[in-house]
């Protein structure tokens, strides 16, 4: 007999009358009906499982089971609403990455903003007053805090800068904040916070981006090798015994990409065998082969191992295998802040070796310091050329070599001086149609004449000395002159006496003109500075400030401007501890308040992130880490222009954005980089040096007193 197993109805009474169950027609609507319950059922889940999952991920097991463990756990801060990355179609493969110049893309604020907000006047109070019967929280900052030495200058000006009252290790922002939350100061979103906090994001995301150029510069090398290479082997095959400055100069060419493929290389213990890992600064099992040397020939591969053995050495002076004149080998000791992965830290090591010159002036010109005699010289000087078209030949390799150049350019700075473009323009110039081989067959008396002119038309050339041009008056830079693959690092203001400039930065900085102030971040920041303090520092009725206003914000500006030359800190956001986990979202919400003096240059910051953005999209140099953060930048940059609008015109912030503005605080510097602009120079300044600001500010009706860190005057 069979089972019902679908049957939902009671079981009938046995009395005698009733009909019976006809079990056989009923099984089987049953089992159909079942069929269909089944389906819609499988359906059902199956819709819900991918609601579930296209829940943005701060939402996916924010109610789950808390971990064992107890530390403080990342969040993401703002939420990315959008990925440019995703939303501009990238270029077509007739893209010439060498035109592009980032301050086309760069779209200028046009925002007015008016003394009522620059001064805060929703937040202002009336002077003088009694900071102990008017301020609300005087007693509880008491309990934590001596307040009777400054009690005078709060009750005359309402402000004072005071000594960093939470001891001298709190050397970091946050720290600072941390220690004020847990002493129930309210907080101060001062200006100084806000210029750390884009230029530390805009650090990170060069780091970011950084990782990308080892790929790029493979590419280069190796392509630029297997030509160089090719060429070489196939003249050394067709020709006589003797001297010959063409061959010498194929080989030297082959040589110097050849040494650049060996420091790029993996080596073993740069290798990680964690196969998840999604770092990609590292190198991973397998990447050995991706990035395999080609087969150096015998016949170059001496000289080749001996100049990669001197600089992995970095001992000092030494005479170059290939070049052979004396180059000082110590300038490619590895640095700390690029050695967390394999590809940086190789990465920085040939692009230093690129740095090498190419000499344009020899002994017996004058320059009693250059290393080469004409006849090296030519040979020299003829490679280079060869080098400098070689570079040129394909739009592909332009386009590898300008999205390296263009972005450390702008980031870290170079030097503005001759490239490869200057060695092609007078090429054309002087040689026309005419080969470079053509010239090397011409007898000796023509060929040096071809050349010297060709010499004479690259040292026509001029260069900005704020940008870095060096100076061709003075003998000793001769030595210095010539093709750079790479330029080397230059930082526009490195040179400039910042101790004698800096009480009067913004004289100094009203005077400052360039052609182009999106170059780098310093003429980018120079604008920035310049259109911001004039409105802050100028006199105003309506706008009175403490005496002290114009001395610490000078000393802001003179920080934002020195700040770009040291590396970045390592910061992450964090969750606030267990105890407060299940109180207010989360969140321990403070009263605060935003220095609304920072909004001109705020505005600028934002315009230069979403330039950088769009720039590195078209570079096609952008990444995930490096989209998300300039995302967070302009994300977190327009939320605190916004709030600080809103809190100048006397509007309340709701729930949400007082939330959002008490999340920026939950971070923690996990590494600091040095705050020293030569870590070996024992006299280098210390540059980072905080002290706090203390202010009475009326909100909700009430007075208060707020405190936050600035940086020393």
């Amino acid at each position: 007999m069979k089972k019902n197993l679908f049957n939902n109805k009671l079981l009938e009474e046995s009395s005698g009358d009733k009909p019976k169950y006809h079990s056989s027609l009923s099984d089987k609507w049953l089992w159909l009906i079942a069929g269909l319950l089944c389906i819609i059922f499988v359906i059902i889940v199956f819709c819900l499982i991918m609601t579930w999952n296209q829940k943005p991920p701060s939402a996916i097991g924010s109610r789950g089971t808390e971990p064992e463990s107890k530390q403080p756990e990342e969040i993401a801060l703002p939420v990315v609403t959008e990925s440019l990355t995703n939303n501009i179609a990238r270029e077509g493969s007739n893209f010439q990455a060498d035109q592009l110049i980032f301050s086309q893309l760069y779209q200028q604020p046009t925002t007015s903003w008016p003394v009522e907000i620059l001064a805060n006047k929703a937040q202002s109070i009336t002077l003088p007053i009694n900071v102990k019967k008017d301020v609300a929280n005087y007693y509880e900052i008491k309990r934590y805090y001596n307040l009777e030495p400054i009690i005078s200058q709060l009750n005359k000006e309402g402000s004072v800068l005071v000594d960093n009252p939470f001891g001298d290790e709190k050397q970091d922002f946050f720290d600072f904040y941390h220690s004020a939350t847990e002493n129930h100061w309210p907080l101060l979103l001062t200006s100084d916070v806000i210029f750390y906090y884009y230029q530390n994001n805009i650090k990170e995301v060069y780091k970011a981006v950084e990782a990308g150029f080892y790929d790029d510069l493979w590419q280069i090398s190796n392509g630029l090798f297997k030509i160089a290479n090719q060429r070489y082997q196939a003249a050394i095959s067709q020709s006589l015994k003797g001297n010959d400055p063409l061959i010498e100069a194929y080989r030297l060419n082959a040589q110097y990409w050849a040494v650049a493929l060996k420091l790029l290389a993996p080596k073993d213990n740069q290798i990680s065998n964690d196969g998840i890992t999604s770092n990609s600064m590292i190198f991973r099992t397998g990447d050995d082969q991706i990035y395999k040397l080609p087969v150096i020939d015998e016949d170059l591969r001496r000289e080749v191992d001996q100049e990669v053995s001197l600089i992995q050495a970095a001992s000092g002076v030494k005479i170059s295998p290939l070049f052979g004149y004396e180059m000082d080998y110590g300038l490619f000791k590895p640095d700390e802040n690029y050695q967390d992965g394999g590809r940086l830290a190789n990465f920085l090591l040939v692009s230093k070796w690129l740095n090498y010159s190419w000499p344009l002036y020899y002994r017996e010109a004058g320059c009693t310091k250059c290393p080469l005699d004409i006849d090296d010289w030519r040979v020299n000087f003829l490679a280079a050329n060869v080098l400098a078209r070689d570079l040129n030949s394909d739009q592909e390799f332009k386009n590898y070599w300008a999205k390296i150049y263009k972005i450390i350019s702008y980031f870290s700075g170079l030097r503005d001086d001759l490239t490869y473009v200057h060695y092609i323009a007078a090429q054309k110039e002087i040689l026309g149609d005419q080969s470079l081989e053509a010239v090397a067959r011409l007898d000796e008396a023509s060929r040096n004449q071809v050349l010297d002119r060709l010499r004479v038309a690259i040292l026509g050339n001029k260069f900005l000395p704020t940008n870095g041009g060096w100076d061709r008056q003075q003998p000793d830079n001769w030595p210095k002159i010539g093709l750079r693959v790479l330029q080397d690092r230059y930082w526009p203001g490195q040179f400039i006496d910042w101790q004698t400039v800096g009480p009067k930065l913004d004289v100094f900085v009203s005077q400052q003109t360039t052609t182009d102030w999106q170059v780098n971040q310093f003429w980018s920041s120079m604008e920035m500075i310049k259109e911001w303090l004039p409105k802050i520092l100028s006199a105003n009725s309506e706008w009175v400030r403490p005496a002290w206003w114009k001395a610490q914000h000078l000393s802001l500006a003179k920080f934002y401007l020195l700040n770009w030359q040291l590396p970045a800190d390592q910061r992450r956001i964090l969750l606030p501890s267990a105890n407060s986990l299940f109180q207010n979202d989360g969140v321990t919400e403070n009263i605060v308040s935003i220095d609304t003096a920072s909004l001109p240059a705020i505005d600028r910051q934002i315009a230069t992130a979403k330039m950088l953005q769009l720039a590195l999209v078209k570079l096609q140099a952008s990444n995930l880490s490096a989209d998300q953060k300039l995302m967070d930048t302009i994300n977190t940059l327009e939320m605190i222009r916004d709030l600080a609008v809103k809190q100048a015109k006397g509007e309340e912030w709701t729930k949400e954005e007082s939330t959002a503005i008490n999340n920026f605080f939950q971070s923690a510097i996990v590494r600091s980089g040095s705050k020293q602009l030569d870590p070996s120079q024992k006299d280098s300044p210390y540059l980072q040096k905080i002290k706090a600001r203390i202010d009475i500010k009326m909100i909700n009706g009430q007075l208060y007193i707020l405190i936050g860190p600035i940086i020393m005057p």
